[in-house]
């Protein structure tokens, strides 16, 4: 007579629940991040809004002063 095969291993029950409730918490944790993303997503996207209001007339300007200061700085050192 052969002998009776080994009975298949059954399911752990409590890592079933453990992985379950795992799942859970981190379907919550990327919800989470999610909407953390797309706020500040939506942040950045109001302040690079903004951007369309400079007068870019004016920043060539204050960037051309800021040059002309520069090189006035610049002189003076090396004349030195």
């Amino acid at each position: 007579m052969a002998a009776a095969p080994a009975p298949a291993p059954l399911p752990n029950v409590a890592a079933i629940n453990a992985a379950i409730n795992g799942m859970a918490i981190e379907g919550n944790n990327m919800t989470q991040s999610l909407q953390n993303f797309n706020n500040h997503q939506q942040q950045m996207n109001n302040e690079l809004a903004l951007c369309t209001n400079f007068n870019t007339v004016h920043i060539q300007h204050q960037l051309n002063a800021i040059n002309q200061s520069i090189t006035r700085l610049t002189d003076m050192t090396s004349a030195q």
